[in-house]
Formats: structure tokens, sequence, C-alpha cells
């Protein structure tokens, strides 16, 4: 778990193995940022880990058609979480994860990274989801 380390940790660096390079690129920098405290909890994963993440309401794609297949699927996603020193325990309260997306945001902008934060999203609010912008 990287809490606040300049690098990110093993279990970070394996889960962002096998997304798209952009995405790598600019996860292993916000990384090397100061002051937000975080871990990968999800990069590329497999049909059968989507699904159960469908059945269990965490996604609303089923993964299983290709015209259903989620951008983790695709290489295409990461997921974080925000972890809060004071509590020493995972934080998935709102505020730090639009100071984070702010970072990533503003990261991915430098780099000509075309990125969209699930905060943003209209429906299914995700705070801890990053994707490629579709098309990119």
């Amino acid at each position: 778990m990287n809490t606040g380390k300049t690098t990110l940790d093993a279990k970070g660096a394996r889960l962002l193995k096998d997304v798209d390079p952009r995405l790598k690129k600019l996860f292993e920098e916000v990384a090397l940022q100061n002051g937000h405290q975080f871990f990968i909890t999800e990069g590329a994963r497999s049909a059968k880990r989507q699904l159960e993440l469908f059945n269990r309401g965490a996604s609303k794609l089923d993964g299983q058609s290709p015209r259903t297949l989620s951008q983790h699927q695709l290489g295409r996603a990461v997921d974080v979480a925000m972890w809060d020193s004071s509590a020493q325990a995972v934080s998935w309260a709102w505020p730090p994860y639009y100071s984070f997306a702010t970072l990533v945001k503003q990261i991915a902008g430098r780099n000509g990274i075309e990125i969209e934060w699930g905060g943003d999203w209209k429906t299914f609010k995700d705070g801890p989801h990053f994707q490629l912008k579709p098309g990119t």
C-alpha cells in the first residue's frame, strides 16, 4: 500500500503493468507528487473479474459482450483508493477524491493525455475511477 511514499508500491506497479502505457506513465508521475496518499486498486481486469463486479453492483457493464467490455477489460482504466493517514485506513469520503482528481487531470493535461474521471459523470458517480477518453 502506498502511504505517501514517492513511488508506487509493488502491488500498484503490478496492477499498472497491463494498462495502456499512457495511464501507466500518468499514475507513475502522480505517485511522485507529495500531498496525496493513494494506492491502485484495479488496473486491467479479466472478463471473470468484470462479471464478479457487475454481479455485486460495483460495475454497470457485464463485460461479456464485445459491445459492453469495460474500459478496465481494455486496459484503459485505473481505480484508486485514498489513504487517510490519521485513521490509518482507506477513505471513501469524496473530498480527497476531488482534490486527487484535480492533480491527475493537471498532470494528464501536461502530458497530453486525455482522461475522464468517474466523479465527473452525471450518473453512476465513481470517484476512484479514471479512464482514457473514448476514441483516444
